[in-house]
């Protein structure tokens, strides 16, 4: 990470952490204390709901009860019908007198209830008194084929509530509720018959209790499903139990078959918040900019002379340049950094310019160079020679040289690192050995002494091999038989030597001394792409060598004429774990 971010990121953390952390807190706690606001509010639309229907039960108990057990000086409602029902002999004046004794006190509970339309019984024998507020009972009506009469039979003297229909049996009758119980003799408990009340459709409203009619749902049901009240209509959003995070509440009330439900959508019971939030969240991402661009301009204002000047340090310069005066003249520590900087450019471009520099170019250049004159003549050779074993019979021989030549063109391209093991080297002259003695019919043999204890010492890639190959060709020359080369290792104190000789033919005097001012000579740039036609190579291999590991490294050679050639490489003494 760069200065001028690192200071950005010190500058915008210190401004902006602690809006960012005041506005998370306002935000949690404005959001948490609506939130229970608003599970307040609808704790008390609970509530509300359920005294109100609570009452609404209660008027519906009031008024069955208050005629099945209405009772004057003279007569009571359960004695009235009775007859109807015990078999007795009644007349018609007998049902006008039942229908006035019920009709007075029906007025009085139809005038104290607005949801009440009328009452009737439906007696035991078939006959029905009562009376209704412009309403009345179908002459000849049988009730007890109707779902409701059978169920208010079933349960016994408990309330029974229907459903919100129109009913085909109320002459003039609209959309009501019918609320009903079966009436028995106090003394025998005979069946006397069943008392029906009918209310309006508003006998359960509750828009009165529901302050949030369009985010909280309120139904009441009977056990058949039947909804008696429900604001689903005025909901501004999906039904809230169709939400699985809705906020569900169900009552059991004082009538067993009246179920009352309550729930609420979250995503709408807390839209009002929303805005605030949003306020909130704003104020927040806008001081957030503003930090970031105030952190831009302080971090730029800052570092942008240490960035000036780590970029030229970069390109190992200063110079006097019209831009960089403000800084040069300045007398802080920016200013003593340009200028103590400065200086020392000036004194290292005119160390690198007369020395360094061009040599490390001249060096690099050289190295690169000779890494690709190694001659690969053997190469071609060798294919020669594989076409014409494969000509001939083509079998073990060319086997063998196919494997030696595939290990060599892979050691010769492996590029890992310029220093492998002494066992590698070996292995890497083995493979041209193989190839070699299958060229010539095995009419030279190769001899190695090599301690055991340095063939894991590293030494500079393909540097045997290519001596090995000059020794077979300019040494032994025609290869007869008896002729033999040898490689040989020895270790004084740091250093690290290997002797590859032969008994071939040897070098003349004027020729070897020749060859050894030739290896004496420094590497030079006229040196690259010339190739020495008296040996394969040795100038390359001792200036790979010397350029690598530096002065006093390389070759040394010594021969006669008629009695070989032996050539010594000088390695420092570093094994695998250096």
């Amino acid at each position: 990470m760069s200065l001028k971010s690192k200071f950005f990121v010190i500058f915008f953390l210190v401004s902006a952490i602690p809006m960012v952390v005041a506005s998370v807190f306002l935000f949690n706690y404005y959001t948490t204390l609506n939130k229970n606001n608003m599970l307040d509010v609808y704790d008390n639309i609970c509530l509300s709901a359920y005294v109100s229907t609570q009452q609404s039960i209660e008027k519906v108990k009031t008024t069955l009860d208050s005629l099945a057990f209405y009772n004057d000086s003279e007569n009571s409602i359960i004695n009235d019908i009775k007859k109807y029902s015990s078999g007795e002999e009644y007349s018609s004046f007998d049902v006008l007198q039942s229908n006035k004794n019920i009709k007075y006190l029906a007025e009085n509970l139809i005038y104290s209830s607005e949801n009440l339309n009328g009452i009737f019984i439906f007696t035991s024998g078939g006959q029905v008194i009562g009376y209704g507020n412009n309403i009345d009972i179908l002459p000849n009506y049988n009730p007890s084929k109707d779902n409701w009469y059978k169920e208010t039979v079933k349960r016994h003297g408990r309330v029974y509530v229907g459903d919100v229909s129109e009913k085909n049996f109320i002459i003039y009758g609209k959309e009501s509720i019918i609320v009903s119980k079966a009436l028995y003799s106090f003394e025998s408990h005979e069946f006397l018959g069943v008392l029906m009340a009918d209310f309006t459709p508003d006998l359960f409203n509750l828009n009165s209790v529901n302050p949030l009619p369009h985010s909280v749902l309120i139904s009441v049901e009977n056990n058949d499903g039947n909804i008696l009240y429900s604001n689903v209509d005025e909901l501004s959003s999906p039904y809230p139990g169709e939400n699985k995070e809705s906020l569900i509440n169900s009552s059991t009330l004082n009538l067993d078959n009246i179920k009352l439900s309550i729930s609420a959508n979250p995503d709408t019971f807390y839209k009002d918040i929303v805005p605030v939030q949003i306020a909130i969240v704003s104020i927040c991402i806008v001081y957030v900019i503003v930090c970031i661009f105030v952190s831009v301009m302080m971090s730029v204002s800052v570092t942008t002379p240490i960035s000036t000047l780590s970029v030229l340090m970069s390109r190992h310069k200063l110079g006097n340049y019209a831009e960089n005066d403000k800084y040069l003249k300045r007398s802080d520590e920016i200013g003593t950094l340009y200028n103590e900087y400065n200086s020392m450019i000036e004194e290292q471009e005119k160390y690198i310019t007369s020395e360094y520099k061009n040599k490390l170019i001249s060096l690099d250049s050289q190295m690169k160079s000779l890494e690709a004159q190694i001659d690969s003549h053997f190469l071609f050779n060798t294919l020669e020679t594989v076409n014409s074993l494969a000509e001939i019979n083509g079998v073990d021989d060319i086997s063998n040289i196919s494997i030696s030549l595939g290990n060599m063109l892979r050691y010769s391209i492996k590029s890992k690192s310029e220093l492998v093991t002494v066992a590698d080297e070996l292995a890497n002259v083995d493979d041209y050995i193989t190839i070699q003695k299958i060229r010539f019919n095995n009419k030279f043999k190769l001899i190695t002494n090599i301690d055991d204890g340095i063939l894991n010492c590293r030494v500079l890639k393909l540097t045997f091999q290519p001596l090995v190959e000059n020794a077979l060709q300019h040494g032994l020359l025609k290869c007869e038989a008896g002729d033999t080369i040898t490689i040989s290792s020895r270790v004084k104190g740091d250093m690290l030597y290997f002797d590859i000789s032969d008994n071939g033919v040897g070098i003349n005097e004027s020729q070897l001394e020749q060859i050894r001012e030739n290896l004496k000579r420094p590497p030079e740039f006229k040196e690259l792409g010339k190739r020495s036609t008296q040996s394969i190579g040795l100038k390359n291999i001792s200036s790979r060598v010397e350029l690598y590991y530096g002065a006093g490294f390389g070759l040394i050679i010594n021969s006669k004429e008629n009695e070989g050639t032996k050539i010594t490489i000088k390695f420092p003494f570093i094994t695998t774990e250096n």
